[in-house]
């Protein structure tokens, strides 16, 4: 036992001695480790990063609510009473509710600006709960005093005692701004707040004019929406059902304030194309460290073959290596992990976000265990092959290290691409469903591994036939001798491959944000139109600056039950009316199937996609209490970004008369702040809103941009993280080809045409290995669509002649400055070192 604790430690001082006594190369393992652990962390956070950072976000407003009760916004009721929510019956529900009277209304600053804003009317008591005003709980605002947020002092450059006129119905009032609040928690973004107690009678005037007389006493129960606090032990499910048990909340709107299946939903929408075209650069990186390993074995082979001669055994040459790489394995996975969370926090301030993230263990574990399978893998294929010589041929450093093997790649090249094209079959296709595009993607990195190899090969040999070759043809033929080149290429190849697929999936969230806005050609939409709707769409029809305008009925988040989804907007509209405002590819057929009396539903493609849904098939969609579970018949599918948008015909169809007509849809014919005004000043004194459809288009684009943005950040990242790793490998083929170079220099071969001749080199290798990665990049891209219902979602991703440019662009660069390195590298070979070892 003591002698094995002995060679166990010598082992482990020999490893030591050869990490330290070769310092550069040690440092290049680790630059090369760090990089590739650094790309995998980065990848396999993305999901959980995002998830967390929009959890985070709704976290920050709603803290600890659970839910959100209130009126129906298309039924008859508009405030309950609340005074029930203290019954004891509750006590075990409820851990605490905040009560408030909202309403969205029009406001007119002393500037003449005019815009919506939120209103909250509660207690101060109640509003602290949801804002971060530094005002005393016992403090009542005078009915002439309010509070807004700083965002919208900003917007609109409002200060204190600065004066709003509020518009309720044919009433206004003025209020003088006493405190302007960062925004955080509810209150925030365009949001305003009085004290209810004193001025609850001015909205309900302007409701009814017969509630003014109340006595301001008799309101101080009388709400229009509470956010509940719910027991931690009872389910949101059964907390909703338990309130319902009281009859004056069981015709109230129940919602989640944070929606977990919706959230999943949102993040997937925003990553799927990231962490789809991480997928594959992870398969790359890990091939990467494949070829690194090997590199680094074939290093040690001569070292080992010694140690072996002289009477050691293999376990005590095993014990070194995993010494050695134990050394370099840890210390690149903590600074990976440390540097990855640097990235993360960059991130979360980039967002300016209020989450703290840190990266998950299980995360770091499962890129651990993996990265150490390849590395046992590795190092048994290593020793299995390091047996199979003689060991006078191990201590050898030149000759031929690797047989021709020209037919071998001619093979995988040919077959990977004739499997490829065969898979399209329709019957094999069908065979495979989903796994048909994985398989595709994996035969294309197959192919250009191999295909570059044996173009540089063919290439070699062509010229390597005639009387009196060209001495670069003779250099490349060494170099092809060397098992390093080999690695070299391939990571270079794989590297420049994940380039163009990172620019694509960036180029692809360009274009779907453009889309985005382009598949809208709505205006305003005009809304809680309570009476006369058929009076207000004539009136807003017969307006000169009003070019189209529809009748619409407009239902938001509906879930469609049997495919567990929510459908952001599902609009019930004429079918002559969905040019005027959707730039959409809808088939004449499909639009006419909107005038059956029976419902239909016209879906975006990805439910076709998703679901294996097709046209006659049905689906269910839970519309509103009273419609919970309306069949609709698929009437046809249409392209669109996102996916959220369903145009039905429901408030058409018998049956359904209780659905009416609950919003207009208006565009403008030129001047769009004019027919803005125009709107406002003709009806919101009857509380009847008018939207700027760009200001809800440009919210949902700026979180996708955000999202973009950061993640481009992450792809410069893995970028940087690409070029540690090939000049990682060039200075390992540097190693094994340092006394070729020495031997030339030796020969009279000068400095400059050394250089000449790599740049020769240099321009061979670019061409072949452009070729290989377009190609290969092609296939790829084809089937990129495909790949995306392999991890549940569907985007409508090709291939970019933008992508394709800047691919080319930036290879360009990273192939110039990883080659500049090279070259530059051998121009400070030492002949004497290099022969002194002979």
């Amino acid at each position: 036992m003591k002698e094995s604790f002995a060679k166990i430690k010598f082992a482990w001082r020999y490893a030591y001695k050869n990490i330290f006594s070769h310092p550069m190369k040690s440092v290049l393992m680790v630059i090369g480790f760090l990089a590739l652990f650094s790309t995998l962390l980065l990848g396999s956070t993305i999901p959980t990063f995002f998830k967390a950072y929009f959890y985070g976000e709704y976290t920050d407003i709603y803290h600890d609510l659970d839910l959100k009760m209130g009126v129906n916004p298309h039924g008859d009721t508009r405030f309950f009473q609340t005074r029930d929510l203290n019954d004891d019956s509750l006590d075990h529900v409820l851990v605490d509710y905040i009560p408030f009277f909202e309403i969205d209304l029009l406001l007119e600053t002393e500037h003449d600006d005019r815009f919506y804003a939120h209103l909250y009317a509660s207690t101060i008591e109640q509003f602290k709960k949801i804002s971060l005003s530094n005002q005393p709980t016992s403090k009542i605002l005078a009915e002439d005093e309010m509070i807004i947020t700083s965002s919208l002092a900003k917007t609109y450059e409002l200060s204190l005692n600065d004066q709003i006129t509020l518009y309720s119905g044919d009433l206004s009032r003025t209020f003088e701004i006493i405190e302007i609040v960062e925004d955080g928690k509810l209150f925030r973004d365009q949001s305003i707040y009085i004290d209810k107690l004193v001025s609850f009678s001015f909205f309900l005037e302007s409701l009814s004019p017969g509630l003014a007389s109340l006595n301001p006493s008799l309101l101080v129960n009388i709400h229009n929406t509470v956010y509940l606090d719910v027991h931690p032990d009872i389910a949101l499910e059964d907390a909703i059902s338990l309130i319902k048990e009281n009859t004056d909340y069981t015709y109230l709107d129940y919602s989640l304030t944070i929606d977990a299946d919706f959230m999943d939903q949102m993040v997937d929408r925003n990553i799927n194309v990231y962490e789809m075209i991480v997928s594959i650069v992870s398969i790359t990186v890990i091939l990467v460290l494949y070829t690194t390993l090997l590199v680094y074995f074939q290093d040690k082979k001569k070292m080992f073959a010694v140690i072996e001669t002289l009477g050691g055994q293999k376990w005590f040459s095993f014990l070194i290596v995993i010494f050695e790489m134990l050394f370099f394995f840890i210390l690149s996975l903590l600074l990976s992990v440390f540097a990855t969370q640097i990235i993360i926090n960059y991130g979360i301030k980039f967002l300016d976000s209020p989450i703290t993230y840190a990266i998950p263990i299980g995360n770091i574990a499962i890129v651990s265990l993996i990265l150490f399978i390849i590395f046992v893998l590795t190092t048994m294929l290593f020793f299995h092959r390091f047996n199979k010589d003689a060991l006078i041929e191990q201590t050898k450093d030149s000759g031929h290290e690797v047989k021709n093997r020209m037919f071998l790649y001619a093979l995988i090249s040919s077959s990977s691409i004739i499997i490829y094209f065969l898979l399209k079959i329709n019957r094999l296709s069908e065979l495979l469903s989903i796994y048909r595009a994985p398989i595709q993607i994996l035969l294309s990195i197959l192919f250009i591994l191999s295909f570059g190899s044996l173009s540089i090969q063919l290439i070699t040999k062509i010229f390597n036939t005639k009387k009196k070759p060209f001495i670069f043809f003779l250099h490349l033929k060494i170099l092809l001798s060397k098992k390093s080149f080999y690695q070299y290429m391939s990571v270079l190849l794989i590297s420049i491959l994940s380039i163009f697929l990172l620019i694509l999936a960036n180029d692809y969230m360009v274009i779907r944000r453009t889309e985005y806005r382009e598949q809208y050609q709505l205006d305003f939409i005009v809304t809680n139109i309570i009476d006369d709707y058929e009076l207000t769409y004539q009136e807003i029809g017969a307006l000169d600056e009003v070019a189209a305008s529809a009748k619409v009925g407009l239902y938001q988040d509906i879930k469609a039950i049997d495919v567990d989804e929510a459908i952001r907007d599902v609009v019930s509209i004429h079918p002559d009316d969905i040019d005027d405002f959707f730039n959409l590819e809808i088939t004449d057929e499909a639009k006419q199937k909107l005038l059956l009396d029976e419902p239909i539903i016209l879906l975006p493609e990805r439910f076709r996609a998703l679901y294996q849904l097709d046209i006659d098939d049905v689906i269910i969609l839970d519309i509103n209490p009273e419609y919970p579970s309306v069949s609709f018949i698929i009437g046809g599918f249409f392209k669109k970004q996102i996916g959220n948008l369903a145009i039905i015909n429901i408030n058409s169809v018998t049956g359904y008369e209780n659905l009416n007509n609950n919003a207009i849809f208006v565009n403008a014919a030129s001047d769009k702040d004019l027919l803005n005004n125009q709107l406002l000043d003709a009806y919101s004194h009857k509380l009847i809103y008018i939207l700027d459809y760009d200001q809800l288009v440009n919210q949902l684009v700026s979180d996708m941009e955000k999202a973009t943005e950061y993640l481009n950040i992450i792809i410069v990242v893995i970028l940087l993280c690409f070029v540690l790793s090939i000049i990682n490998h060039s200075s390992l083929l540097i190693d094994q080809m340092r006394a070729v170079y020495a031997r030339l220099y030796v020969l009279g071969y000068s400095h400059r045409k050394m250089v000449v001749m790599q740049i020769y080199e240099s321009a061979l290798f670019f061409i072949v290995m452009i070729i290989s990665t377009l190609t290969s990049f092609i296939l790829i891209g084809r089937e990129l669509k495909n790949f995306v219902l392999f991890f549940g979602e569907y985007e409508s991703i090709s291939l970019t002649n933008s992508s394709i440019v800047y691919g080319l662009i930036i290879s360009t660069l990273l192939f110039t400055l990883t080659k500049g390195f090279y070259i530059l590298k051998t121009r400070h070979i030492s002949v004497t070192d290099v022969i002194k070892i002979y």
